[in-house]
């Protein structure tokens, strides 16, 4: 019964870090990043984790990103979706660059570059 509590705990962590970390980036801008690494880490709290890299302004940033799931089956998928797309869409701080998000809404979307602007 513990087991299941701690689990429901740590589930709840992962999901509000993320909302928060939606929110505080819901207006920054949007830019295509190369993903480095992305992994299933399937310790007793299963989550995927990947790496990835941006330009902004002629200058290389690295970032991180960690999403936790309730199974290591979900994780393990997310984490290859992820490997396999190898381009993803983050955002990043425009007053500061090296602090970068890759948000839940954004992470598997086409690439900017595919977009349609309709005017």
């Amino acid at each position: 019964m513990f087991a299941i509590i701690d689990n429901i705990v740590v589930f709840l962590y992962w999901l509000i870090r993320q909302t928060i970390m939606d929110m505080q980036s819901s207006h920054w801008p949007v830019t295509e990043a190369i993903v480095l690494e992305a992994r299933s880490l399937s310790t007793m709290y299963p989550r995927a984790a990947a790496r990835y890299r941006f330009m902004v302004d002629g200058q290389q940033h690295e970032g991180r990103y960690d999403k936790g799931f309730w199974s290591s089956d979900s994780a393990l998928r997310y984490a290859d979706l992820l490997a396999a797309t190898g381009q993803i869409q983050i955002r990043y701080n425009p007053a500061s660059p090296s602090r970068s998000c890759l948000r839940s809404t954004d992470a598997i979307a086409p690439p900017l570059s595919a977009r349609r602007t309709i005017f």
